[in-house]
């Protein structure tokens, strides 16, 4: 005889279900579920994450078109600086440099850290004058950028000089009781001159070199590094960087100045990120001032400066 079997009951399983676990391991089961697909759905923005830590190839397209005719203008010059050390960005192919097109159209292939700062500068040669502007930028890629060329927005070459006529000044006491320190190695280095060569004086290179670790040339702006080596050498610190305005944050004020503080200047204008740094000599006049600096007509000398564009003088702490 055939043992008789109990029932079956019409509900579904509870082992079927997994409702035999219990409750705290069903509750983390479904936090690890949406944790996961958290996870997943974060997946694009942890790989740009991971991108900007390495450089890309980027092209920015450009159009200049005048504000007054409302038509596009060709002749437009364009170079990329970074902002972290005031360097001009090699190009990466041989178009770019200049807007060629009648319908002023460019393009400029860069490498670049994305995200980082970095400015586009544009120069326009009319009429024997020659118009600039700076247009500041984040480049994650490709950019697309259009620029306006207005001639009374735009500053001129003219107006953009860090200095007046070159003093008659080409020396200076070394020594003195009131002279600082560091005015002595300043003094010293009158005279040093860029060579019109590549790469340059391997003097000016050592000034570089206390700002841009790399390979550089004379043709970078140096009347930052020019101050920095001289500071360092006497024994102070220093900025560390290329960038004029970044004296403005050193030391302490000095106002009014006093002979050998570090007067810093502006140049294209007043909210510009471009600017001159040298030390100051005196008063040459009731509008301007005689400093001792680098990169002043190529070389280190004596200058004058107008007042209006002075933004401050710093001591050492």
């Amino acid at each position: 005889m055939s043992e008789e079997l109990p029932p079956q009951s019409s509900k579904p399983s509870r082992a079927r279900n997994g409702l035999d676990k219990p409750w705290w391991v069903i509750i983390a089961a479904a936090a690890l579920a949406a944790m996961g697909t958290a996870a997943v759905g974060g997946i694009p923005s942890l790989m740009a994450w991971a991108r900007s830590f390495f450089p890309v190839n980027a092209t920015l397209f450009l159009s200049v078109r005048d504000t007054e005719q409302h038509s596009p203008m060709s002749g437009v010059r364009f170079s990329v600086i970074d902002t972290r050390n005031n360097a001009r960005l090699r190009l990466t192919d041989a178009v770019g440099d200049v807007a060629v097109s009648n319908d002023g159209l460019a393009h400029l292939s860069v490498r670049v850290m994305p995200g980082l700062g970095y400015v586009i500068e544009a120069s326009y040669a009319l009429q024997g004058e020659t118009f600039a502007t700076t247009i500041p930028v984040a480049i994650h890629g490709d950019l697309q950028q259009e620029i306006m060329f207005d001639r009374t927005t735009w500053y001129t070459a003219k107006a953009s000089e860090y200095v007046g006529p070159q003093s008659t000044v080409t020396e200076g006491p070394a020594q003195g009781p009131d002279l600082p320190p560091w005015m002595k190695i300043a003094y010293g280095e009158l005279g040093q001159k860029e060579t019109g060569a590549s790469p340059g004086n391997p003097r000016i290179l050592e000034y570089l070199n206390t700002v841009i670790h790399g390979p550089v040339e004379e043709t970078n702006p140096w009347n930052s590094a020019f101050v920095n080596w001289v500071m360092k050498t006497a024994g102070y610190a220093n900025t560390g960087s290329p960038m004029a305005r970044s004296w403005l944050n050193w030391g302490v004020p000095e106002n009014p100045p006093t002979p050998g503080c570090i007067a810093v200047f502006w140049t294209g204008s007043p909210t510009s990120l471009s600017g001159h740094v040298a030390f100051y000599r005196g008063d040459a006049s009731p509008d301007a001032v005689e400093v001792l600096g680098g990169n002043q007509h190529d070389e280190v000398s004596i200058a004058r400066i107008s007042k209006s564009r002075l933004l401050g003088c710093r001591l050492p702490t």
